[in-house]
């Protein structure tokens, strides 16, 4: 395997985990905000906007992933 492999290798294992804390952390603010009530409004749309945030995060983890586990077979 030549360095550049395996520099892209950590690299990419290092935005996995970074995704997967964002995956986590605009998750948990949007389970927060559905726990308490969410009125139509500002709230409804900061609601929408942290929900599609997390699944973009989480596709995005989940891709990075399948590229990273190409590059190692």
């Amino acid at each position: 395997m030549t360095d550049e492999r395996k520099e892209r290798i950590r690299f990419n294992t290092e935005m996995i985990k970074l995704l997967m804390l964002v995956f986590l952390a605009s998750g948990g603010g949007v389970i927060s905000l559905l726990l308490q009530g969410v009125s139509i409004g500002r709230e409804g749309i900061i609601l929408a906007g942290g929900m599609m945030f997390a699944l973009a995060s989480g596709i995005s983890a989940w891709v990075v992933y399948r590229n990273t586990s190409k590059l190692i077979k």
